[in-house]
């Protein structure tokens, strides 16, 4: 079977399932595997990925929240084999991760620091 961005992302998407079942975690959206199709590409795709669904979804405390575990579980994947493109990871993850913790309060930064331990 030859590689393409779509069946990348589905092997991608299956490393996510595995990763959530392990702390009892059930995914809410495609973000790691759009992450995944983008990094298929090239990272500027990923640094694309990254600003549409931050414009899309930063206020939004489910989402956003899983967005930001994608990004965390994406810089750890990339650590040994990849480090250019988990130190984006890792820029990406900061940036949002900062976002949170400067603008979100009560319940939506209960959420994530709960859904993040």
């Amino acid at each position: 079977m030859k590689m393409n961005a779509l069946i990348y992302g589905m092997i991608e998407e299956q490393k996510f399932e595995a990763m959530a079942e392990e702390i009892g975690y059930e995914r809410k959206t495609t973000f790691f595997s759009d992450l995944s199709i983008a990094e298929f590409y090239d990272i500027n795709s990923v640094k694309d990925t990254y600003n549409r669904v931050f414009a899309e979804w930063k206020s939004d405390m489910i989402y956003f929240t899983e967005f930001v575990m994608s990004l965390n579980w994406k810089c750890w994947e990339w650590a040994n084999t990849n480090p250019e493109l988990s130190g984006v990871y890792v820029e990406l993850f900061e940036k949002a991760q900062d976002y949170v913790l400067d603008n979100w309060k009560g319940d939506k930064l209960s959420y994530y620091l709960n859904t993040t331990d």
